[in-house]
């Protein structure tokens, strides 16, 4: 890896200039994951969902092969409040 440079997970010495690093915030089922990422992004959020590959070919949806919502990373908390505010609103 390029010094200065990171993946899309943050794994670097630093970071370049204008790249947002998303971090992830929870994994579900895809459909789930997809109105999440709605609400989320309603509340002006920058949204990313990454879903593994056979996940899509096989409709696999829990464990390792759930869809993860990555959140950019300065907007982290505020989504982890909005998460359990979320939650809150199921039970």
């Amino acid at each position: 890896m390029l010094s200065g440079w990171t993946t899309k997970y943050g794994t670097g010495a630093a970071y370049a200039v204008g790249v947002t690093v998303y971090r992830p915030l929870t994994a579900r089922p895809h459909v789930q994951a997809r109105l999440l990422a709605g609400a989320l992004a309603a509340e002006g959020l920058d949204v990313r969902l990454d879903r593994p590959g056979l996940a899509a070919v096989y409709a696999l949806d829990v464990g390792s092969f759930a869809t993860r919502v990555l959140v950019a990373e300065p907007q982290l908390e505020r989504a982890r409040a909005l998460l359990a505010e979320l939650e809150d609103l199921d039970s």
